[in-house]
């Protein structure tokens, strides 16, 4: 399952958002997550936590790429791993190789789509083959997923998706 640093506060009402976040609000979003591990562990599933862009989600706390990996690293808990969705990252700070190396250990999922348009692999700026090359050398053995849009048919989407990943 995956979670956002987005939703509903404690009265199920929307949170505020805001894109300083305050000491004490780290150590609750760890505190928290704490708390998410271990119903995790106990029914035996692992969560992810999803870094955001702010252009897209202007005020969105933990939304970063190194905040993500701040908050999962602090928690280290096999039960929370980073979707690091590689879009994201090329849009709010760029060098996703270097994101992606330091964040590996604690990988659960890679999610792509090319940056500008949010298209398959290979509509847009971002070197895919590079990127793929990376992920292999680093260990990264888990899920790649397509979060995208098709820019022509689903199917030419999925094939430039499937030629960027096969090495």
């Amino acid at each position: 399952m995956n979670l956002h640093g987005t939703g509903l506060g404690d009265q199920g009402l929307p949170i505020q958002q805001m894109a300083h976040v305050a000491p004490g609000m780290w150590l609750r979003a760890r505190d928290t997550l704490h708390g998410i591990c271990d119903m995790a562990e106990e029914e035996g599933v692992t969560f992810t936590l999803e870094n955001l862009n702010l252009r897209e989600h202007p005020g969105c706390p933990f939304n970063s790429t190194v905040d993500v990996l701040s908050l999962v690293a602090a928690v280290d808990r096999p039960q929370l791993r980073i979707n690091l969705d590689l879009y994201h990252t090329q849009i709010g700070e760029g060098d996703v190789i270097r994101h992606a190396k330091a964040c590996q250990p604690w990988i659960g999922e890679v999610q792509v789509a090319d940056n500008p348009g949010r298209c398959e692999p290979g509509t847009g700026e971002m070197n895919w083959p590079m990127i793929a090359r990376a992920l292999a050398d680093m260990g990264n053995d888990g899920p790649v997923g397509m979060e995208a849009f098709a820019k022509d048919k689903p199917e030419d989407a999925l094939e430039a998706f499937r030629a960027a990943f096969t090495l």
